[in-house]
């Protein structure tokens, strides 16, 4: 939907062809968004100057969490089954590379494959959450093979940035945050929360 925000009134709806569509990333500078669909086998990309849809990028075992590089030149997606991160081209919206997240258990049929995925300001590292393991993986932009895997509480899921350096995941069934070091790549701490934390903002 293309909303007027001062207005409070929907000015389009776009057809993405799925019933799945969950997760959407702008990329302003170029007058498009992305949206994962975890049913269906391809990344919709959305032109939001004409509101319509532009292209879909294949994804064969469906999508979820995805990130922009802050230059938006790459695009990382998580693949659902095998656990995948793709990494989109924004200029030519193509897969260029798709590395194995090799770190995690493969999610048993009829679980939640989840992964989340945030890039840090600085455009360095990469945070994923595996929702069905309890655990995030740390990797570096320059080297997403290089991944290092936290244990954290039950059901990890929205991760927010505070700086370059500290994160936090949301721990959605445990009801918890965890604070992370990204570049030293440890668990800080944990405090409790009401349970349900899914997405959390910093101001």
């Amino acid at each position: 939907l293309a909303v007027d925000v001062v207005a409070r009134c929907v000015l389009a709806a776009v057809e993405t062809g799925s019933f799945g569509t969950h997760w959407i990333a702008p990329l302003r500078a170029k007058q498009k968004l992305y949206a994962t669909n975890k049913h269906f086998d391809f990344v919709a990309v959305v032109d939001t100057a004409a509101r319509a849809m532009k292209c879909r990028i294949p994804c064969p075992t469906g999508s979820e969490g995805l990130a922009l590089l802050p230059d938006g030149s790459r695009l990382f997606v998580m693949a659902q089954r095998p656990q995948l991160c793709h990494v989109i081209d924004t200029e030519t919206d193509t897969i260029v590379e798709s590395v194995p997240l090799d770190v995690f258990a493969a999610t048993p049929e009829g679980r939640n494959p989840q992964k989340r995925v945030q890039v840090s300001p600085d455009g360095k590292f990469l945070l994923i959450t595996s929702f069905d393991t309890g655990e995030i993986a740390i990797a570096p932009v320059s080297n997403l093979r290089d991944q290092t895997k936290l244990p954290v509480e039950k059901g990890p899921m929205g991760i927010t940035f505070a700086s370059a350096s500290r994160a936090y995941v949301m721990n959605h069934d445990h009801g918890s945050i965890s604070v992370v070091d990204v570049p030293e790549r440890k668990i800080l701490s944990t405090f409790t929360t009401a349970k349900g934390p899914e997405t959390l903002a910093v101001f």
